[in-house]
């Protein structure tokens, strides 16, 4: 084969021998688009295979020096989308030929290439066609109705009161982001535990703390089988908003927090003088329900988002973060990551 036929290689050692896998691999990589993307115990390859090192050229000069440290998984897959991509945006392909010497008895393999590459209209759309392959799917699990009480501070609406969440929720999301695989599964999750365990991240912002209890149970008992869990709640009612990552045995699991109910937490956020209460809107016939603004949803899903975004870039920082909205009520308190509690009844400070 002559050299002009070889593929984009991007071997585990460039750039600076930092193209290495930082983060545990849940799926297998995929061949997509005429390109793959292989983990051996050096790092990660990544190759595609028809475009005579076209897509590496424009990568590059673009992207592949701006890479100073260790990938992670999901930011691999971004990487081998944008090769696909790129390869597929080819402009002018190569043209492969067979040269035959039958006196010598060779064949050699040829391309004619373009003097410079250049490429095709970008096609966003096929971006996120290929993001969506590349990244699997979201999986939305809700037990409860839209009730009157939920109405402006929650992501659905009017259209949708009476409507199960979950199945409002996917609707919404497929309507903004068409090319997500988005299934919504009406009903409770507890009992369907290690159906989760194929996926990359579990975030619980259900706020109900017996199914989070339940829920860090399970995952710690799998170890590394289960994939790491972010839990959000609301503190009090509203008076501030917390989020934690679980990802690691190095680090406290979700009962850690408070491992003694008879005890606060090991991070105190509410001050004495709060007070929770509970409200009925009797008019619309709902039960009991804490009266917080849409600002404190709005703060407990932006406190999660961040944790997932360090987390999916391989930074997770602080995973116990606290954010006061009523300073009155609870305490400004630092982020931290907790080490395992020796009295922890779900892991006793040994998680496996």
């Amino acid at each position: 084969m002559h050299t002009t036929t070889s593929g984009s290689f991007i071997p585990p050692s460039r750039p600076r021998e930092s193209l290495g896998l930082a983060a545990r691999g849940r799926r297998r990589f995929r061949k997509e688009q005429n390109s793959a993307a292989r983990v051996n115990t050096n790092g990660l390859i990544f190759v595609v295979f028809n475009d005579s090192t076209g897509a590496l050229s424009f990568f590059q000069e673009n992207r592949l020096d701006k890479i100073t440290g260790p990938i992670n998984e999901l930011q691999a897959r971004e990487i081998m989308t944008d090769l696909a991509l790129l390869n597929m945006h080819l402009k002018e392909r190569p043209v492969y030929q067979s040269e035959l010497d039958m006196v010598n008895e060779t064949h050699k393999i040829v391309a004619t290439l373009p003097d410079r590459p250049e490429l095709q209209e970008w096609n966003y759309e096929l971006r996120g066609r290929l993001l969506w392959n590349a990244f699997g799917r979201l999986v939305l699990f809700d037990n409860q109705l839209l009730a009157s009480s939920n109405l402006g501070r929650h992501l659905l609406g009017l259209p949708h009161l009476g409507r199960n969440k979950a199945e409002g929720c996917a609707e919404v999301i497929r309507t903004q982001l068409p090319f997500l695989d988005v299934e919504a599964r009406p009903g409770d999750v507890l009992g369907r535990f290690k159906f989760l365990e194929e996926f990359d991240l579990v975030t619980d912002a259900t706020g109900e703390e017996a199914l989070s209890l339940a829920l860090n149970d399970f995952a710690v008992k799998r170890g590394p089988k289960f994939p790491p869990v972010v839990y959000s709640w609301v503190v009090g009612d509203g008076a501030a908003v917390q989020t934690m990552l679980c990802d690691s045995s190095d680090y406290a699991c979700y009962k850690c927090s408070k491992p003694e109910l008879s005890k606060e937490p090991r991070v105190r956020v509410l001050r004495n003088s709060a007070e929770m209460s509970l409200r009925r809107m009797g008019a619309c016939g709902d039960g009991l329900y804490s009266p917080f603004p849409v600002s404190v949803s709005m703060a407990a899903a932006s406190l999660a988002l961040d944790v997932i975004l360090g987390w999916g870039n391989g930074k997770p920082g602080a995973r116990l973060r606290t954010r006061a909205i009523d300073l009155e009520r609870s305490f400004a308190v630092k982020d931290t990551t907790l080490a395992p509690s020796a009295v922890c009844p779900a892991c006793r400070g040994k998680m496996t």
